[in-house]
């Protein structure tokens, strides 16, 4: 019994190898896009490359999923299926890319995989997208004329001949690349299309293809459609947040379809964003019902992930990670830092009036210790004026640089300005986390515009 219990924790496990490469002693990571709808990543391993560039992902999964294995400028974008070895090779950079860095560097260099034939998942979606792009690349301004039907037809053909491989991911994978020239052919009758593909068949969250479908034929359908359609009751509908009866207003047939009912409800939300005729509020009492309610377990992420981007950085909602190395080298992982109120910062280390407000930071870090932790991270580009910056100073708390993190920008919804005489009222963004990891100002007032005023509110209750 426990040879079979461990047989069957094993079953999903996949091993990603790269062996021999340039990037010797090099920080690696995979993410799993959990999401197709938000394009939602989740870190499942994490690591560095030995002496010889070489490094083993091992992680489980329980069906395909879309992965990117990312070591520096190299990434690779894989179909994982479980149970399965993917052997990739990271080839040097080339010197172009080597001096690109940060929001300048646009391009990467993809890995090679050594392992695949012509039978394999990934060899069969490159195969097709290839085939697809070559098309379009070579028709593109011919569709649109007489002749775009029979040429769009005649590549329909073209893509069934591949139904042949057995791969159900694959499949369903090609389905939906043929519906995306089907809907082409029916473009004036979208009904058709969506009982043809949703209403009438069961959804396939996991495809990529699937929900690039779907967004394509759902496009705009409670932004204009619906509310164009019945415009007054749609909108009461959505601000009283009558869910059951604005799910039924949104089922695309007969019989009724709940889960891609949700879809479609959690899909407009997104388009709806900042549309002052509706009620922000209603909005996340909304998502929050599909959360609580539905019995389909991606429907339940989607709808958190689309809540997360609609509400990002709003009070109560979850601060962004920061994972960062500090002056020693040690890793900072703000969620490691609960249990306090935050007082995040982002600065440049050329902003004086930065300077005259750390007198301020220290005051709050030793008087507050018990409720508080001071966090501030620059956001200098050039990193030997931030290491000037932090020999010239004494501190007591956590003062990080990016370390060209782009995302940790976008997360925080910071500027990237590089200019060293960039004015502004405001230089530096301040922000209060709770204990909890959530936010609670966003942004905060400044130690010098009464801050403390603020926290001891907080505290006080």
């Amino acid at each position: 019994m426990f040879l079979l219990l461990n047989l069957r924790l094993l079953a999903g496990d996949v091993t990603v190898l790269c062996n021999k490469s340039t990037f010797i002693n090099q920080s690696y990571h995979v993410e799993i896009v959990s999401d197709f709808l938000t394009q939602h990543k989740a870190a499942v391993y994490a690591g560095t490359t030995d002496e010889n560039g070489s490094f083993t992902a091992t992680f489980d999964i329980q069906e395909v999923q879309m992965i990117f294995v990312v070591l520096g400028k190299s990434k690779r974008t894989l179909f994982a299926e479980p149970a399965k070895t993917y052997t990739v090779f990271a080839p040097p950079l080339n010197p172009r890319l080597i001096k690109e860095v940060g929001y300048l560097a646009k391009d990467i260099q993809p890995f090679r995989m050594l392992n695949s034939d012509s039978t394999e998942l990934n060899f069969l979606i490159d195969k097709v997208d290839r085939e697809v792009s070559e098309f379009i690349s070579k028709n593109q301004q011919n569709l649109y004329y007489s002749n775009g039907p029979k040429l769009i037809l005649n590549f329909i053909k073209q893509l069934e001949k591949l139904d042949q491989y057995d791969n159900p991911y694959f499949k369903q994978y090609l389905k939906y690349t043929i519906g995306t020239f089907d809907a082409l052919l029916l473009k004036n009758h979208p009904d058709k299309i969506r009982k043809k593909y949703f209403s009438a068949q069961p959804l396939d969250l996991n495809n990529i293809q699937y929900i690039g479908m779907f967004q394509n034929i759902y496009r705009g359908y409670l932004k204009f459609e619906l509310a164009n359609e019945d415009k007054s009751n749609f909108t009461y509908l959505i601000n009283a947040k009558k869910y059951s009866e604005l799910l039924q207003k949104v089922s695309p047939g007969i019989p009724f379809n709940e889960d891609l009912s949700s879809l479609i409800l959690i899909n407009g939300f997104l388009e709806l964003q900042n549309n002052p005729e509706y009620n922000t509020k209603a909005m996340s009492a909304l998502l929050d019902s599909v959360i609580t309610t539905t019995q389909n377990s991606k429907i339940r992420s989607m709808a958190a992930h689309v809540k997360g981007i609609i509400f990002h950085l709003q009070t109560g909602t979850m601060a962004p990670e920061i994972v960062l190395l500090n002056s020693k080298n040690e890793e900072f992982k703000l969620s490691q830092h609960q249990g306090k109120y935050i007082y995040l910062s982002f600065f440049k280390v050329w902003d004086k009036t930065y300077e005259e407000e750390m007198k301020t930071l220290s005051y709050l870090q030793t008087h507050y210790a018990k409720n508080l932790e001071v966090v501030s991270i620059s956001t200098d580009y050039d990193t030997e004026l931030f290491q000037q910056f932090m020999q010239q100073n004494q501190y007591t708390w956590p003062i990080l640089n990016y370390q060209k993190n782009e995302d940790l920008l976008m997360n925080y919804r910071i500027e990237d300005i590089r200019v060293e005489n960039y004015e502004r009222n405001q230089m530096t963004q301040w922000i209060l986390i709770s204990p909890e990891g959530k936010i609670v100002y966003y942004p905060a007032k400044s130690p010098s515009q009464g801050f403390e005023n603020q926290l001891k509110r907080l505290i006080e209750g």
